[in-house]
């Protein structure tokens, strides 16, 4: 006959499965609601520590580089930013790369907490004449006035944002910026990128601009 000692090590062992199972279930749900703010994620910016935000989530997207079929210069620039913008001129509605990206999800972006004292950054105001600069390209940093730098020149790709045939959210990625580096990894010595990019040089970084 069972003695009340048995009962009682069936009944704490039985405590400690369900114990183990609820960790268990519980333990993803935790992660998977983990909040990071977009100065965290602005400090994953490396090719080598590569975080972005799309549509509120929080990515790592560093194993993700060497794999996407549109090649490494696209993801390389959604490095340490909110790519949103860019996700959805490229995919749209898309449901296979929404689904290859939750394969890499941390966490939500946290909403920003405005404090007593923060004042709006005023938006830079777009400007002709003076010299070709990385600050002036900085003023062209939108679909509607894109400029951008690559290899040392500045290029005007405002018309060329429509007409890229690897999607609108590449070319809007670099508006404003340098993007040598991702011009490279993307298409490095090709002649044919080349020749159209040719197309809308604006001038040399120093030189006067128009």
């Amino acid at each position: 006959m069972p003695t009340h000692t048995t009962f009682t090590r069936v009944g704490a062992a039985t405590l400690a499965a369900t114990a183990l199972m609820l960790a268990t279930a519980v333990a993803p749900a935790t992660a998977a609601t983990k909040s990071y703010t977009l100065a965290q994620v602005k400090t994953h910016k490396a090719a080598s520590n590569c975080w972005s935000a799309v549509n509120g989530k929080v990515y790592n997207l560093t194993k993700w580089i060497a794999k996407h079929p549109g090649g490494s210069g696209v993801i390389k620039s959604m490095c340490g930013k909110d790519a949103t913008a860019a996700f959805k001129s490229q995919h749209g509605l898309s449901g296979q790369p929404a689904s290859k990206l939750a394969a890499y999800r941390l966490g939500t972006l946290a909403k920003a907490k405005p404090t007593a004292s923060a004042t709006a950054t005023p938006t830079p105001t777009p400007t002709t004449g003076g010299t070709l600069t990385a600050a002036l390209v900085a003023t062209h940093n939108t679909a509607a006035n894109c400029w951008s730098i690559v290899n040392g020149n500045v290029y005007n790709l405002t018309a060329w944002i429509s007409l890229h045939p690897g999607g609108t959210g590449v070319i809007q990625a670099m508006c404003g910026i340098d993007a040598s580096t991702a011009y490279t990894n993307e298409h490095n010595t090709k002649s044919k990128p080349a020749g159209k990019l040719a197309q809308y040089l604006v001038g040399a970084v120093g030189t006067a601009a128009p």
